[in-house]
């Protein structure tokens, strides 16, 4: 394959510099069912250039837009479970 042959194919760090994300961004959008990506060996996955732009294009006509958060954002933005029903003065009155 020469040096001016278009590329068929990403690779999920090519894409995640195409879309500008990030890496686990990237991974995440791998991941899900509808999009189209491709697993060659256990370790290469790889995204076709044509269906990409495809994939886009349906997402850009959805209403309202899905923004997927990153694994890390996802993290920061869980709420804290309640440790237990007991009150701080409950507390207090055990130490005592």
């Amino acid at each position: 394959m020469g040096n001016n042959a278009e590329k068929l194919v990403y690779s999920v760090d090519e894409m995640a510099d195409v879309l500008g994300i990030c890496r686990p961004a990237a991974y995440a959008l791998v991941n899900r069912e509808d999009f189209p990506a491709v697993r060659v060996s256990p370790r290469r996955i790889v995204i076709p250039v044509s269906a990409l732009s495809n994939w886009l294009e349906e997402q850009a006509k959805r209403k309202p837009p899905r923004v997927l958060p990153t694994p890390r954002a996802a993290k920061r933005n869980r709420v804290a479970e309640p440790v237990s029903s007991l009150s701080i003065t409950d507390l207090e009155d055990k130490r005592k």
